[in-house]
Parts: C-alpha cells; sequence; structure tokens
C-alpha cells in the first residue's frame, strides 16, 4: 500500500518532481516522486522516474496535489528562466542535442517529461479551458521540473514529444522569451526509423484524425508510411508557423553533433570550457538512447531501406514543408554555414 502525502500550497517541493499528470474529479492531479539530489542524467526524464521509483521510500510514499497548488508554490519560488524547448519531427537528433546539453554539469535537462502529456490532454477534455490557464500550468510545471537539485545549475532546458509541437504557440505563451528549437530530419529517414518502430502518438487514433482531415475509419484504413507522413507533416507546419525569427531555432539533422556547440552554445549564451567541450563531445560519440553504444552515421543505410511506399508518401506530404523548413533555417541560421550540411536529399530518388 502507497501512502498520501498531502500537500498544502504553502509547502515546498524541495526534492520533489511531478511525474504523472490526470483528471480526478474535475481536477487535474499530479503525482509527485522523490528524487532527492539526483541530476536528470538519463536519455528520458521518465527513465530517471522509474530508477527512483524503485527506491523503498518511493514505494511507500508519494505526494499529491492539484495544478492549482503547484501554480501557488512556483508563485513563491524564484522564477526559473528556461533557456530552451526543443521540439522535434522525431528520430532526428533530438535527444543526442539534450544529452549533448545534459553531459554539462550545471545544465538542467527534463528529456520528454510524460507529465506534460497528461498536461496537454487537457486541452482537449477542458474546451472551456483558457489558452492563459494552460499557459500557466505550464509554467509552473516545466519550471519545477528543471529546479536545480544538484547544486551549482545555471542553465535550464527541456524537450518535448514531437507531438508538443502542435501546440508550441501555448509553450510560447508560457516562455515568452525562450528560444524554441525545432530539430528535423529527411522524411524518408524518419520514415524507415517509425516503420521499423512506430512511436505512440503515431497510431491510429492517437491523435484526433480530423486535424488531418480524416475520420477514423480511413485513418485506420491507410498503409503505415502515409498515415506517419501526414502526422509529421501536421508537425513540420505546425513549426513553421509558429517560427519567431531572431528568437527561435531550426536545425537539421545533418548539422549534428558540430551544431551544438557551434551555433547553439553561442547562440544561447551558454559559455563552454574546454572541458565542457570535451565533455560534449565525449557524449557524442556514443547512441543518444544507448550510451555504452558507439554511435554509426545511418544516414546512407536509412535511404536504402526506404520502401515504394514510404519515399511516395515522403514526396507527396513532406517534400513541401522540408523545402519550407531549409529555406528558414538557411535565411536566419547564424554560424558557420557549412557545419555539416549535406544537400537537401528529399526527392533525389523518389519516382517521377
Amino acid at each position: 500500500m502507497v501512502a498520501e502525502v498531502a500537500l498544502r500550497p504553502i509547502d515546498d517541493l524541495d526534492g520533489w518532481l511531478p511525474i504523472r499528470a490526470y483528471e480526478s474529479k474535475n481536477q487535474l492531479v499530479l503525482d509527485c516522486c522523490w528524487m532527492g539530489r539526483r541530476r536528470l542524467s538519463e536519455p528520458f526524464f521518465d527513465h530517471t522516474v522509474q530508477a527512483s521509483l524503485e527506491l523503498p521510500f518511493n514505494r511507500l510514499f508519494r505526494r499529491q496535489l492539484e495544478i492549482s497548488e503547484l501554480v501557488e508554490i512556483e508563485s513563491r519560488r524564484p522564477a526559473i528562466q528556461l533557456d530552451g524547448l526543443i521540439f522535434h519531427l522525431s528520430r532526428c537528433g533530438s535527444t543526442l542535442i539534450a544529452q549533448m546539453l545534459a553531459a554539462l554539469p550545471w545544465t538542467v535537462v527534463a528529456c520528454e517529461p510524460s507529465v506534460v502529456d497528461g498536461v496537454i490532454r487537457q486541452r482537449y477534455s477542458q474546451p472551456d479551458a483558457t489558452d492563459q490557464t494552460f499557459a500557466t500550468w505550464l509554467k509552473a510545471l516545466l519550471g519545477c521540473l528543471v529546479r536545480p537539485r544538484a547544486g551549482g545549475e545555471r542553465a535550464h532546458f527541456v524537450k518535448l514529444d514531437p507531438w508538443h509541437t502542435v501546440h508550441l504557440p501555448i509553450f510560447q505563451k508560457a516562455f515568452p522569451g525562450t528560444p524554441c528549437i525545432f530539430v528535423y530530419r529527411d522524411p524518408a529517414e524518419v520514415l524507415v526509423s517509425l516503420d521499423r518502430e512506430p512511436g505512440g502518438r503515431l497510431m491510429p487514433g492517437a491523435i484526433d484524425p480530423g486535424l488531418l482531415d480524416l475520420d477514423l475509419d480511413r485513418a485506420m484504413a491507410l498503409d503505415r508510411a502515409d498515415y506517419h507522413a501526414r502526422v509529421l507533416r501536421l508537425i513540420c507546419h505546425a513549426a513553421l508557423e509558429s517560427f519567431r525569427p531572431g528568437i527561435d531555432l531550426l536545425v537539421n539533422h545533418n548539422q549534428l553533433p558540430g551544431w551544438v556547440g557551434s551555433v547553439l552554445s553561442p547562440e544561447l549564451g551558454l559559455e563552454l570550457s574546454d572541458q565542457g567541450r570535451r565533455e560534449m563531445e565525449n557524449r557524442s560519440a556514443f547512441r543518444a538512447k544507448f550510451d555504452g553504444q558507439l554511435h554509426v552515421d545511418d544516414r546512407e543505410r536509412k535511404r536504402s531501406l526506404a520502401t515504394e511506399e514510404i519515399t511516395r508518401a515522403a514526396e507527396r506530404w513532406l517534400a513541401e514543408p522540408y523545402a519550407q523548413l531549409e529555406s528558414q533555417r538557411q535565411l536566419f541560421q547564424t554560424g558557420d554555414p557549412s557545419s555539416g550540411d549535406r544537400p537537401c536529399v528529399v526527392g533525389d530518388s523518389l519516382p517521377e
């Protein structure tokens, strides 16, 4: 049996982090887990949560509070200014960016915390709630997630789920001065990866098919590549529509990993020591999601695995937004334009 510990608005959350959000009695409720001073160094926030839940203390106790209580608690603490919000198309290097940043001991990086998705889902179950309400909730939640715990942290980042890009204006409302980074990749390469291992949000029915101009029956009848491409197109257009020149950053997978040190860090004002650069470079040598396995450039292999269905879907649904992203990136990019780019390959081997 797990004992519940009630939180009053005057309580603080030092050492505790929200890990799950759900609706109970018409209120948005948060479960909290004791993290102590543990850094969020795993590839994903939920990996850290899972390890922490194995602690005997967390097996016996948990803390719960309503979202309004979290807003009250956070209003009593010094405000946390996020240095960057990382959005992405999926399977395009965003986890690598997060892990390179997390390699610096003075950063806090919350990578795809599922508790954020629990809050975003409320936009559909509470249609009367205003954008300002959700922005207030997200500001309190994300600020709580990246609060320093180990000591000495001075830079704070959150990497979101690919689907959250569709809600990018709410995040920008919550953090108006924070750069939003959108990471993308050659569509055929992304579709090959998703064909092998689809993400949860990319299963038909996981999102409202009306957003794709489909009904559920039509969505279920589409082949996998076509459906995935339509979802990715929606994400690309959301990123393009919300892009703020001079504030936000676009990065193509081809620019990684060098872009993180040569463009992102200077752009965000992160002062890297020689040791810091070595730590980031050392982390980039290994696979982002499987630390300990050496990174291997898989671009050519992925393109060689693209089926006719994948190449056709990439051309039909994603060539146009990909070209727009590349145009915007090249127009507003800073730093060395030759930092690892290669020519756009979308459509290079597609049939007429």
